[in-house]
């Protein structure tokens, strides 16, 4: 069997990154999906919430207050002074 050039440089090409690929060097085709911006933001979130947990009960609530988030207890308490408010009328 006769090889011309050009199948000799196919067949080169090829082993060159067989080779490559082998140590590591490059990565094989073709390419993983990369991370969509929702895995990251998950892996951030999961994070965040790791650290809260791992906070004090009157911490967790200084920093929740910081962004104007209650708890229901206190929703409801809001809600009942609303209520004697406007009956106040």
């Amino acid at each position: 069997m006769k090889i011309n050039k050009e199948q000799l440089l196919a067949i080169i090409h090829q082993e060159i990154e067989a080779v490559l690929e082998e140590l590591g060097l490059i990565l094989p085709l073709p390419l993983p999906a990369e991370p969509t911006v929702m895995e990251n933001k998950q892996s951030r979130v999961s994070k965040v919430v790791g650290i809260l947990n791992q906070l004090e009960e009157s911490e967790r609530l200084r920093v929740f207050r910081a962004f104007r988030v209650y708890s229901y207890s206190h929703f409801l308490q809001q809600i009942s002074a609303y209520e004697r408010a406007k009956d106040a009328k």
